[in-house]
C-alpha cells in the first residue's frame, strides 16, 4: 500500500487546462483502477474459498466414499473365493454321488478321501450324502451318509441322523429348500453356531439328480474361522469397521462380540453362545435401527421384485410345510433366493445401499454406512466409515489448496497491477499533459500533440493532425469529380456492350449445361441400371429356383448380388461427395501435416493388393519431413483413388512410384504406373464426371466419378491437378501445391 500511495501522490499535482479545477485523489482513473483491483483480489479470494469448500471437499468426500465402496467390493470378493472353492467341493461330490451306483461300501470309502482335502480341513466341519427317504435302499427310510470333524481333526462318522426315532434329515432347513434347485445351484443355510469353538457355521448344500429326479442332497458344513480377524484387518484403512451378516440378517461376525451375542448355560455347567439378529441388536441400540430396518428392506425387495408372486407364494408354502425349521416369511425369503438364482439376476458382489447417520452404536459418532450384498450366500457385508476421517481428510487438502490458490491469485493481481501502470496508467497522464499544454498553446492542435503514443489517445492525436490534409484531399476530390463522372459515362457505354455479349455468352452456357445434364442423367442411368439389373436378376432367379438349386449356386448368386449392392452403394458415395465438394458443402479441417506420413500410410494400404501383382510400390522424397497445411483425411482419399487407379491399370510385375519434390515455391507429388496410359485426345477431359477412357470401357474402369473427387478435394487445397503420358508408357497424375498453402 506504500508503493500505491506513492503513486498516487505523484498524480495529485497533474496540471490541468485553465477554467477546470485539477482532479482530486480518489477522482483520478490510477485510484480507480486500484480500488477495483483489490475489490476484485477480495471477491476472487471469497470465491475462491467458498468454492472449494463446496466442491472441492464434496470431491474428496466423494472419493473416500468411492474408496469405501472398493473396499467392500474387494472384501466381498476376497470372501467369495473360499465360498467358491467349498461350492466347487460340494458340487463334485454331488456330481459323485449321481454318478455312483447305490453302493454303500463304495461311497464310505470314497467320501471320507474328498471331505478330507488337507488344503481345506481348516474349515470344513463336516459333510456327506444324504439320499431321499428309499432312494438309496427301497427298504431303508434314512439312509445317510455324514461325517463330521473332531477335535483333533479327524473325521468320524455318524449314524444319527438315521435313527427312525429322529425328525428325520429331509425335513431339516438345509435340507428342503434343494428339492426346488437345479444340479449346478448350490443353497446356502442359515447361519448357526459351532458348540465347540462357537464360530459361526454355515452348510452348503446340492441338490442330487438321478435320472433327472430329485434323489438327495449332498452337504459341506463349512466353520467361517478367522471372518473376523479378515474384516478387522481390512478395515483398519478406513478407521471404521466391517462385519457381516447370513441372509436372514443374523450376525456372522461384529467388531464388539458381546454387543451381538447371547450367552446360556446348560444344566450341565456348558456355556452356549449365539449371535443375534439385526433386529435384536437395534432393539438393544436404537441407533442401529436404520441399518436393521435397511438390511430388511433388502430382503422385502427380493422377495417383491418377482412379478409372479403366486407362484413365489405357492413355493414357500410348500417349504414352510416340508420343514418344521422354516417359518412362512423365511421360506418367502428362500422362494425368492431360488427364483432369483434361477434367473440369473443377481450382481458380483456390489454395493446395494449407502446411508449416513448421526450416530453409530460402536463408534458413537456420524458414520457413513455401505451395504454388500453376496451373490450365491446372500450374506450382507457392512462396511462403516467414520465420517470425521472423512472430513478431516477432505478440510486438509482442501485448505492447503486454498492458501495455494490464494496466494497465487494475490501474485497475479499485483503482477496485473505493475503491468497496467507500465503500459497504461503512465502513457494515460503524459498524454493528458500533452492535451493541456495545447490546449494552453495559441498553435494548432496537429502541430503540438504527440502522435507517436500506441494507443487509443495516441490515435486520436493521429486523426486530429490528419484533419488538415483530410480538407485539402476533399478539395482535390472536387477537382477530380467532373474527370471521374466522364470516366464514368465512358465505362457505363462499355458495360451495356459487355452485359450484351455476356447475355450471348450466357445463352451458350446454357445450353452447354442442358447437355451436360442430359449426358449426365444418361450416364446416371446406365451406371444406377446395370448393378440394379444384376441385383434384380440374380435376386428373381434365386428365389424361383431356391428348391432345386444348389447351395453352392446360391451362394455365387448372393455373392453377385452382394458385388453389384456394393457397386452401387460406392456410386452413389462418389455422387454425394461430389455434389457435396461442387456445392462448396463440404467441411475441410486443415492442419500442419508431414506430406509424407501421409503417403506413407496410404502407400501401406495397398501394399498387399500390389504384393498379390507382383507390383512394386517406390516412394522417393526430396526432404525426410515435408510440412503443408491440408486436411488429411480427405488428401488420404485423392491419393487412395490414384493408387487405386494406378494398381487397376498396372500389369503384372509392374512398377508404380510416387515422387515428391519440395521446391522453393511449390510442392509436386507425381504418381507414375506402367500401364496402358490415356489416349492424347482425352487427357483435357479424364476428370470429368463420367469421364472413362476408351481404352478402359471394356471393364476394367469404375464409374468415372473419382478423378471428378480428386479435382474438387485438390482446388479447395489451392492446389492443380493433371494428367501426363509417359514416353516410355503409363501415365503419370501430378498434384502441385503452392508454398503459400504449405
Amino acid at each position: 500500500m506504500t508503493s500505491v500511495a506513492v503513486i498516487l501522490k505523484d498524480d495529485y499535482d497533474m496540471p490541468s487546462s485553465s477554467g477546470r479545477p485539477a482532479l482530486q485523489w480518489y477522482e483520478k482513473l490510477h485510484f480507480k483502477i486500484t480500488l477495483c483491483q483489490l475489490t476484485l483480489l477480495i471477491a476472487m479470494v471469497a470465491i475462491t474459498i467458498a468454492v472449494l469448500l463446496k466442491v472441492e471437499r464434496a470431491l474428496i468426500i466423494e472419493k473416500e466414499q468411492a474408496l469405501a465402496v472398493q473396499l467392500g467390493n474387494r472384501v466381498v470378493s476376497n470372501l467369495g473365493e473360499p465360498i467358491a472353492a467349498m461350492e466347487a467341493l460340494a458340487l463334485a461330490i454331488s456330481d459323485l454321488c449321481e454318478a455312483m451306483p447305490a453302493d454303500r461300501k463304495a461311497l464310505m470309502d470314497v467320501l471320507p478321501h474328498l471331505l478330507d482335502d488337507e488344503s481345506e480341513n481348516t474349515i470344513i466341519a463336516g459333510g456327506g450324502y444324504w439320499p431321499e427317504p428309499y432312494a438309496f435302499d427301497e427298504r431303508v427310510e434314512r439312509h445317510s451318509f455324514f461325517w463330521g470333524r473332531e477335535n483333533d481333526g479327524t473325521l468320524k462318522f455318524y449314524d444319527d441322523y438315521n435313527d427312525p426315532d429322529g425328525p428325520g434329515y429331509h425335513n431339516e432347513e438345509w435340507y428342503v429348500p434343494a428339492r426346488y434347485y437345479s444340479t449346478a445351484t448350490p443353497f446356502w443355510s442359515k447361519s448357526y453356531m459351532d458348540p465347540y469353538s462357537f464360530e459361526p457355521m454355515v452348510t452348503c448344500t446340492y441338490p442330487v439328480y438321478r435320472n433327472d429326479r430329485f434323489s438327495g442332497v449332498t452337504t459341506l458344513d463349512i466353520r467361517l474361522s478367522g471372518l473376523h480377524h479378515i474384516l478387522k484387518n481390512a478395515a483398519r484403512v478406513t478407521g471404521g469397521y466391517i462385519y457381516a451378516l447370513d441372509r436372514n440378517n443374523k450376525f456372522l461376525s461384529f467388531p464388539r462380540p458381546d454387543m451381538v451375542k447371547t450367552y446360556q448355560q446348560d444344566d450341565s455347567g456348558k456355556t452356549a453362545e449365539e449371535f443375534i439378529n439385526a433386529d435384536d441388536l437395534a432393539r438393544n441400540f436404537p441407533v442401529f435401527t436404520s441399518i436393521a430396518d435397511t438390511l430388511n428392506q433388502l430382503n422385502d425387495d427380493l422377495i417383491e421384485r418377482d412379478d409372479d408372486t403366486e407362484s413365489i407364494d405357492k413355493l414357500a408354502t410348500t417349504i414352510d410345510e416340508d420343514s418344521y425349521q422354516i417359518n412362512h416369511k423365511e421360506a418367502q425369503l428362500i422362494a425368492a433366493i431360488i427364483d432369483d438364482q434361477a434367473t440369473d439376476s443377481t450382481s458380483q458382489s456390489y454395493e446395494k445401499i449407502r446411508l449416513v447417520l448421526d450416530d453409530d452404536c460402536v463408534l458413537n459418532e456420524p458414520v457413513l454406512v455401505s451395504i454388500f450384498l453376496m451373490p450365491s450366500t446372500y450374506w450382507k457385508v457392512v462396511v462403516v466409515t467414520p465420517l470425521s476421517k472423512v472430513y478431516k481428510s477432505a478440510d486438509a487438502i482442501t485448505k492447503q489448496v486454498i492458501a495455494y490458490i490464494v496466494a497465487l491469485e494475490t501474485i497475479s493481481l499485483l503482477v496485473m497491477f505493475i503491468v497496467l501502470r507500465r503500459l497504461v496508467i503512465r502513457p494515460l497522464r503524459r498524454i493528458s499533459a500533452d492535451l493541456t499544454a495545447s490546449s494552453k498553446s495559441n498553435q494548432s492542435m496537429c502541430n503540438q500533440l504527440d502522435d507517436r503514443a500506441r494507443n487509443e489517445l495516441g490515435q486520436l492525436c493521429y486523426e486530429l493532425n490528419c484533419r488538415t490534409g483530410q480538407l485539402e484531399s476533399v478539395n482535390r476530390e472536387v477537382e477530380t469529380a467532373k474527370s471521374e463522372l466522364e470516366h464514368k459515362v465512358a465505362e457505363r457505354t462499355c458495360q451495356i456492350e459487355e452485359v450484351l455479349l455476356e447475355t450471348a455468352a450466357a445463352k451458350d452456357a446454357a445450353e452447354l449445361a442442358n447437355q451436360a445434364k442430359s449426358e449426365f442423367l444418361a450416364n446416371m442411368s446406365h451406371e444406377l441400371r446395370t448393378p440394379l439389373h444384376h441385383i434384380l436378376s440374380y435376386a428373381r432367379f434365386g428365389y424361383r429356383r431356391i428348391e432345386d438349386t444348389p447351395r453352392e449356386k446360391l451362394h455365387s448368386y448372393f455373392q453377385k448380388i452382394e458385388t453389384s449392392g456394393d457397386t452401387l452403394l460406392r456410386l452413389l458415395n462418389d455422387l454425394l461427395d461430389l455434389a457435396k465438394l461442387e456445392a462448396g458443402k463440404t467441411t475441410f479441417t486443415f492442419a500442419d501435416s508431414d506430406l509424407r506420413s501421409l503417403i506413407e500410410s496410404v502407400v501401406d494400404e495397398f501394399r498387399l493388393a500390389a504384393d498379390e501383382e507382383k507390383i512394386s510400390l517406390v516412394t522417393c522424397y526430396s526432404r525426410s519431413e515435408i510440412h503443408t497445411s491440408l486436411d488429411q483425411q480427405r488428401m488420404k482419399q485423392v491419393f487412395r483413388n490414384l493408387l487405386s487407379n494406378a494398381l487397376k491399370f498396372s500389369p503384372y510385375n509392374g512398377r508404380i512410384s510416387i515422387d515428391v519434390d519440395a521446391g522453393k515455391d511449390n510442392i509436386t507429388v507425381r504418381i507414375s504406373d506402367e500401364g496402358i496410359g490415356i489416349p492424347p485426345g482425352e487427357l483435357d477431359f479424364v476428370f470429368d464426371k463420367f469421364a472413362q477412357s476408351a481404352m478402359t470401357k471394356t471393364g476394367a474402369g469404375g464409374t468415372g466419378l473419382g478423378l471428378s473427387i480428386c479435382r474438387e478435394i485438390v482446388s479447395a487445397h489451392g492446389a492443380i491437378i493433371w494428367a501426363e503420358n509417359n514416353p516410355s508408357g503409363g501415365a503419370t497424375f501430378i498434384i502441385e501445391f503452392q508454398t503459400a498453402n504449405a
